[in-house]
C-alpha cells in the first residue's frame, strides 16, 4: 500500500504496535532519523517526541519505510489496510480483494495444518512471546566508573554495573548487548590517549559492545565493561547512559553519569 495515506491517528498507532518501549523508540529515531532525535530532551514525554518525530521528519513516506526496513515481518502490516480513506477503499480492484482474501486463508488453514502435525514444536512467534513476556525483569541497580592500573598515566578505565533479575517471570534474562550512549560533551583540560585494545570503545555518540550474561529470577549479577576511547573522543566528558539489551527485543536504561577519566573513581573507593 502507500506510505503517504496514512492519516496520523493511524500513524501514531503503528508507533506503538513497532516501538513499544521509549528506549526502542529512542533507538528507531537515533537510527534512521538522527536531526529529530537531538531534539529530544530528558523527561520529555513519549507524546511529546512522536509530536516532534511527526512534525520533522521529512515525510511520513519515509518514516513509514524506516519502519518496514526495521519490522519487516511485523503482524501490524497486516493492519494497514484499514488506515486507508474511504474513497481509497472503494478504488481497490474487487480482484484483488478476492485475491487477498483467499491468500489470508489458504495461510490460515496451512497454519492449522502445521499445528496439528507438529503440537510439541514451540513456533518463532511463541518464543517472541516468552521474550516479551520477561521485558521489565532486568533491572540496573547501579552504575560506577572506575579506574584500574598501576599510576594515574596508565589507568583504565571501566564501567562496573551492578544487575539484579526481580521480574515475577520465571523466565531468564538473557543479555545479548551493551550500549553506551554519550551525550553533552565538554573539552577535558587535559586529553590522553586510549590503549591498545578494548571491549566497548568509545567512538562516537552511540558505541556498542557483544556481551553475553544470563540471570535466573533472583539473582544479582556484576558486570565490567572496559573502556577505550579514540585520539578524538578522549578530549571530552560525557553525560553518558548505558543501554543494555536481553532476551531479543527488551531494554533496560541506567540514569545518566558522568563518564571522564577525572570523574571516574580508584577501584579501592568502589564498594565490592
Amino acid at each position: 500500500m502507500g506510505s503517504s495515506d496514512l492519516e496520523p491517528q493511524a500513524l501514531r498507532r503503528l508507533l506503538s504496535q513497532l516501538l513499544r518501549s521509549d528506549p526502542d523508540f529512542e533507538a528507531f529515531c537515533l537510527d534512521h532519523f538522527p536531526d529529530v532525535y537531538r531534539r529530544f530532551s530528558l523527561g520529555m514525554e513519549r507524546t511529546q517526541k512522536e509530536n516532534l518525530l511527526l512534525v520533522h521528519v521529512p515525510s511520513r513516506a519515509e518514516l513509514i519505510a524506516a519502519l518496514r526496513k526495521s519490522f519487516p515481518d511485523h503482524l501490524a502490516w497486516s493492519g494497514l489496510e484499514r488506515a486507508r480513506t474511504p474513497r481509497e477503499k472503494r478504488q481497490l480492484p474487487l480482484l484483488v480483494i478476492g485475491g487477498l482474501a483467499a491468500a489470508l486463508l489458504m495461510l490460515f488453514v496451512g497454519r492449522a495444518v502445521l499445528r496439528s502435525n507438529s503440537q510439541g514444536a514451540s513456533t518463532e512467534s511463541g518464543s517472541r512471546a516468552i521474550a516479551i513476556s520477561a521485558c521489565g525483569a532486568l533491572h540496573v541497580d547501579d552504575v560506577f566508573v572506575v579506574k584500574t592500573g598501576s599510576s594515574p598515566l596508565a589507568a583504565q578505565l571501566l564501567l562496573d554495573v551492578r544487575l539484579r533479575h526481580g521480574g515475577s517471570s520465571a523466565a531468564p534474562v538473557n543479555l545479548t548487548r551493551a550500549v553506551v550512549l554519550c551525550g553533552d560533551r565538554t573539552p577535558e583540560r587535559s586529553p590522553y590517549k586510549p590503549s591498545a585494545s578494548y571491549d566497548l570503545l568509545i567512538s562516537g555518540a552511540q558505541n556498542e559492545a557483544a556481551i553475553a550474561q544470563r540471570l535466573m529470577p533472583g539473582e544479582v549479577d556484576r558486570v565490567l565493561l572496559r573502556l577505550g576511547f579514540t585520539p578524538e573522543s578522549a578530549a571530552y566528558q560525557y553525560t553518558a547512559r548505558l543501554k543494555l539489551l536481553y532476551n531479543g527485543s527488551c531494554m533496560v536504561e541506567s540514569a545518566p553519569f558522568v563518564l571522564s577519566r577525572d570523574a571516574a573513581r580508584w577501584s579501592a573507593q568502589v564498594a565490592p
